[in-house]
């Protein structure tokens, strides 16, 4: 029994994961308000599930849409890819140390940060999801990283800012500003804008790691950020929102709000920007940054479940409930999934896909 036992195990070790099929040349570098969760698309005004399937733990972070291929990162420490048609998985690897955000793309690679027992980037392939490189070990990530032109920068626990090569994994440099990130980094041009614990937003040069220039932020940032003609749109704990013109460096005049942001805002179309509470309150902040007013409350708590479907705002509760609102704050649809949504739902051409936080996530189609 025991070597039977012995030999299942040492067979189903040697087998080879499903490969993935090819996917169009592109990236997903991590930019904040690039997300392809917030791509435009169509939007009906009724849905319905065509499947729901599990892949392990759950997910709170967004999934990434690279058609055919959906590719996710889960609580249980795994990259998984999946078929975007038929919710079938390909491949999965699982690393030894939680995964920081998002896995982000570029081309055939997906590159992931880690943190705990790890404390590294590493770039897998797409195809199968095999390890190519590593990169030293530089602390533990929690934040996302951003792929920025032939690097990648990330910020670690312990506040060392840190690039490595995007094709081996060397390190390039690093630079210490003293403080764990609040959020993970924005590039700017050639820049990146790092916003920490300590209420502090740094410029930092991502060809040499020079800090370029520090400014005091009044109140730690609550929320992913969004940058808008040259304008970085930024929540802070415990409610408030405020603008940095990036060209000056000069942050505005902290704009009361009702409750905390919890999630990345959703730029609209006319300049104005949407913003969502932890209490399910939207707000709509006017174009000058100066004003934000509610335009809908859906009723229950939320965190990160927050995203643009067409001309719609997609807003999910803790407790299971999606929304789909119009701009004006009008519920058009809504359903029950029985299950905590905190990831936003992902989004392309009129197909929508919903992470549920126990790992499962299910397939809408317009009707």
């Amino acid at each position: 029994m025991v070597r039977t036992l012995l030999l299942t195990l040492a067979l189903s070790a040697c087998v080879m994961p499903r490969r993935a099929p090819p996917v169009e040349p592109g990236e997903w570098p991590g930019t904040p308000g690039r997300d392809p969760s917030v791509a435009p698309g169509t939007a009906p005004s009724a849905w319905r599930a065509v499947w729901r399937k599990g892949y392990g733990r759950g997910i709170v972070m967004p999934l990434q849409v690279h058609l055919p291929l959906l590719v996710a990162t889960t609580t249980g420490r795994a990259v998984v890819t999946i078929n975007a048609e038929t919710g079938a998985a390909y491949w999965s690897h699982r690393f030894s140390g939680p995964i920081a955000g998002a896995a982000l793309r570029r081309d055939d690679r997906v590159y992931v940060a880690t943190g705990d027992r790890e404390n590294r980037i590493t770039a897998l392939t797409l195809e199968r999801g095999r390890k190519l490189w590593a990169s030293r070990r530089v602390g533990s990530f929690r934040v996302q990283p951003i792929l920025l032109e032939d690097r990648l920068l990330g910020v670690t626990d312990a506040g060392l800012v840190v690039a490595v090569n995007e094709s081996d994994g060397a390190l390039l440099w690093r630079t210490p500003i003293g403080a764990s990130p609040a959020v993970q980094p924005v590039p700017d041009g050639g820049d990146v804008l790092v916003a920490t614990v300590r209420d502090t937003l740094y410029r930092i040069g991502a060809g040499d790691g020079r800090v370029k220039a520090r400014v005091a932020l009044p109140g730690t940032p609550s929320a992913p950020p969004v940058v808008r003609d040259r304008v970085l749109i930024l929540a802070l704990q415990p409610h408030h929102v405020v603008t940095v013109d990036l060209d000056r460096m000069a942050v505005s005049a902290p704009v009361s709000l009702p409750a905390t942001v919890v999630a990345a805002p959703v730029p609209g179309v006319d300049g104005e920007v949407f913003l969502l509470t932890r209490t399910g309150l939207v707000l709509r902040l006017d174009p000058t940054g100066r004003s934000a007013r509610r335009i809908a409350d859906v009723g229950g708590a939320a965190a990160g479940s927050f995203a643009g479907v067409g001309p719609l705002l997609a807003v999910g509760r803790l407790d299971g409930r999606l929304f789909l609102l119009d701009r004006m704050g009008t519920v058009r649809w809504q359903q029950d999934f029985d299950d905590s949504i905190e990831a936003p739902v992902a989004v392309h051409d009129g197909t929508i896909w919903v992470p549920l936080l126990r790992g499962d996530v299910v397939r809408l189609e317009s009707q």
